[in-house]
């Protein structure tokens, strides 16, 4: 469904990985679903490295539990120690964000 939305809009995958596009839609978790195949891995298997997408996961679901090690949204903020600072923008803010891209750390997932 994500890959069909994204090309409607007129998105075109290249191989290179983390370029600049316009649209990037991520299924991130769907309860205690787990997939992990070809065409879809849940939940998402880099969301609980990533700050950008843990913190406002926890302003909507702090209690949110991850499926394979228990841990919720919150505590795994806590552990997650990566030097990156995530801030809301405010509507009026002019111009595009500029946000530092982060280079994977090779930290594997809280709790393996």
């Amino acid at each position: 469904m994500g890959l069909e939305i994204e090309r409607r809009v007129g998105r075109v995958r290249s191989a290179a990985r983390n370029e600049p596009r316009e649209l990037d839609l991520d299924l991130l978790i769907l309860g205690d679903t787990r997939i992990d195949d070809a065409r879809l891995t849940l939940p998402h298997p880099r969301m609980w490295e990533r700050r950008f997408v843990l913190c406002p996961l926890a302003e909507i679901a702090p209690e949110l539990r991850d499926p394979v090690t228990g841990r919720t949204v919150g505590e795994i903020l806590d552990w997650l120690d990566d030097g990156f600072e995530v801030r809301r923008f405010s509507a009026d803010e002019a111009g595009p964000a500029i946000i530092p891209f982060a280079e994977p750390t090779g930290l594997e997932h809280p709790g393996r």
